[in-house]
């Protein structure tokens, strides 16, 4: 499965890619720091997964999210924030994201949830 990490964070990301590397299944990881370059890989690559951080700049992060479910409806998405309270919760269970993390308390909850996405799931080629 591909999986495609998002966050303006460099140094996040890496560690994020070294983390997710990890997970069960995993083929291909990639990464973005701005909205059009991750527009770009998901239309190129179709992520099986995405890992986004919700605090991109210019609320580009709810962006993301809409277009995943508008336009790649079968990616699984796991959302970070920097703190995550109940209306976060709601708004995101709302918006149909599988997945919603505290980037610096809940990090070792990442690899179970990839794990659980992709446990018994191989690569679906959409052609076919």
């Amino acid at each position: 499965m591909n999986v495609l990490v998002i966050d303006k964070s460099a140094l996040i990301s890496e560690r994020l890619v070294v983390l997710v590397k990890d997970a069960e299944n995993i083929e291909a990881v990639y990464t973005a720091s701005a909205y059009a370059e991750a527009i770009l890989i998901m239309e190129q690559v179709r992520p099986d997964i995405v890992l986004l951080d919700m605090n991109m700049p210019a609320l580009r992060s709810i962006d993301i999210v809409k277009k995943i479910k508008k336009d790649h409806r079968t990616a699984a998405l796991i959302v970070l924030f920097n703190h995550v309270n109940e209306i976060k919760k709601q708004y995101c269970d709302f918006l149909g994201v599988h997945f919603i993390f505290d980037k610096y308390h809940d990090i070792e909850k990442i690899i179970p949830a990839i794990n659980s996405l992709t446990n018994g799931k191989q690569k679906v080629n959409p052609a076919l």
